[in-house]
């Protein structure tokens, strides 16, 4: 009987010992026979050996590998635990075995395997070979076997012992990149538009797209670099634009260049570049899109040049415009001077002879001097509103804060004539301040406030009211009567010159409402208006609101 125990030394310690016993018989006695054996050097031994097979197994685990050995001597086979593992089988249940191994491989794989070609029973050398798991047992892996062979002092084969390494990820990881890389190069020939690859050192590969775009096979293109296909002159350009590209500040560009087509004609693109480095930062190639926009670049030279060709007619034209200008102003100051001095004349000997010739005429001369007296005055209020007309075109705007509502009341004010005052009812409503040219919107007001009291001076309801509102684009004011009004028929005249809508019936030039339209677009406001006869008018105009 062999049995393990402790023994204790004199000092008090233990050491382990390993006892055999046997029992024997001598003239009738049993007896017992024992050896003890201290065997503390082999249990550290054994415990060596056992954290080397479990620091063994763990690193197989990390590594996603498995061992195996083959002894040829008495024909037996080992796996290692990680082996069962990778072959997804139990070693519990499956014991070690050719036929195991083979079992555990893919079908279409297992002519492959190094047992079925012979070479471990041909007891030769064995090559590295990959096969894959056989899919029945688990989801299939990708495996990479190596063996080396033993021989004794005379070089007989005596044991085979190799290495199973998982390489799944690996093989995963390169089936994707292979898709991947198919997927980019269907994308980069099928593409539309133009692709280039283009090395460091200048080389290039195009797609179909960019080679019809320049008239060459892609064949050819392969065989050329992109200065080959730019324009001299556009090279040593394009070569600084790429500096930060080298230098690392930017990993893309985009510029308008020109190629050379085969047929030596230019063609105009837009590309779009991306630089590619390696792990280290090393440029390695440049990807681009090219889209021919020669057509835009044709049509963008045209248009510059019809937009000198306008420019020059503006210019003409302006030319034309100020001899014009100031041949109106010329007009003008002749309408001024040369006309009313004529007319005052004629008002002054039209008054002279209803003053001292009253006796000589009947009744009907001295209507027609009245008559003559009356419509000059008229001449020389129509000269005075057309001259108002020419100023306020020519007028520079000087845009102050102006405080609307009293400029609105004292408007009123000096227009109304004491019996209006006593009239009239004037009501005055929220009126906002504006960012406008003063006398020239007091202008606009003593236009509007006097029709309103010369339509409403014959209506039985002789109010006015004046409102306005403010917001962040524009401030809006109105202006009500309830006097004559017009018919709606007709709102599209109101602004026109010399257009009088009631005829003769009220007195006027048919200026005022011009000038009115005239100073507001100045401003760059709006002004409408709306009536009915007998019921009054409404006109609203607008002015931009500058913060005011």
């Amino acid at each position: 009987m062999v049995s393990k125990g402790h023994h204790r030394r004199k000092d008090g310690s233990t050491f382990p010992v390993e006892v055999n016993l046997r029992c024997g018989i001598f003239n009738d006695k049993k007896y017992f026979v024992g050896v003890v054996k201290d065997i503390t050097e082999k249990e550290v031994t054994e415990e060596k050996l056992n954290s080397l097979v479990k620091k063994l197994e763990s690193a197989e685990q990390l590594a996603s590998m498995g061992s195996w050995e083959f002894d040829l001597r008495n024909n037996e086979i080992w796996w290692s635990p990680n082996l069962f593992r990778l072959f997804y089988r139990d070693p519990l249940t499956d014991k070690p075995s050719m036929e195991c191994y083979l079992a555990s491989i893919h079908p279409d794989d297992r002519d492959l395997s190094m047992f079925n070609r012979g070479q471990i029973i041909n007891h030769s050398e064995i090559s590295p070979q990959e096969f894959r798991t056989n899919p029945e047992l688990g989801k299939m892996r990708y495996l990479f076997a190596s063996a080396v062979r033993e021989t004794d002092g005379n070089g007989i084969p005596v044991r085979y012992y190799g290495s199973v390494l998982d390489i799944t990820r690996q093989r995963n990881s390169e089936e994707i990149l292979k898709e991947s890389e198919s997927k980019f190069r269907t994308i980069f020939d099928a593409a539309n538009v133009g692709k280039s690859i283009t090395l460091v050192t200048g080389e290039l590969y195009v797609n179909q797209a960019f080679s019809d775009m320049l008239g060459y096979t892609r064949e050819v293109l392969s065989t050329k670099t992109w200065k080959d296909i730019t324009p001299p002159e556009d090279i040593e350009g394009l070569e600084k634009l790429m500096i930060p590209l080298f230098r690392g500040e930017t990993d893309s560009m985009r510029v308008i260049k020109r190629y050379v087509k085969k047929d030596g004609s230019f063609v105009w693109a837009d590309v779009s570049s991306v630089l590619k480095r390696d792990s280290k930062g090393t440029p390695l190639y440049h990807i681009a899109t090219i889209i021919d926009i020669s057509d835009r670049v044709k049509a963008e030279e045209e248009l510059e040049s019809l937009n000198k060709e306008l420019e020059l007619r503006v210019k003409e034209r302006t030319a034309q415009l100020e001899t014009a200008n100031r041949e109106l102003e010329a007009f003008s100051y002749s309408v001024s001077h040369d006309l009313r001095a004529p007319l005052r004349a004629i008002n002054g000997y039209s008054q002279l002879l209803l003053d001292e010739y009253t006796d000589s005429l009947d009744e009907r001369g001295k209507q027609f001097l009245n008559n003559i007296s009356k419509n000059s005055l008229r001449m020389d209020v129509l000269i005075t509103d057309l001259l108002n007309l020419s100023r306020v075109s020519k007028t520079e705007l000087n845009p102050v804060k102006v405080d609307m509502h009293n400029l609105v009341a004292v408007t009123f004010s000096e227009l109304a004539t004491d019996q209006e005052k006593k009239e009239f009812d004037f009501i005055l409503g929220d009126i906002p301040s504006a960012q406008c040219d003063e006398l020239l919107i007091k202008q606009v007001w003593q236009n509007l406030i006097s029709n309103a009291l010369k339509y409403s001076a014959r209506s039985q309801v002789k109010k006015i009211e004046i409102n306005g509102r403010k917001d962040k684009q524009e401030v809006v004011y109105t202006i009500r009567d309830y006097g004559a009004g017009f018919n709606p028929q007709y709102v599209n005249k109101l602004f026109n010159l010399f257009q009088r809508l009631h005829g003769n019936e009220f007195p006027g030039t048919g200026v005022g409402l011009a000038i009115v339209q005239r100073i507001i677009h100045r401003h760059g406001g709006k002004i409408w208006g709306e009536g009915e006869p007998d019921k009054g008018a409404c006109f609203t105009f607008t002015l931009k609101s500058r913060g005011s």
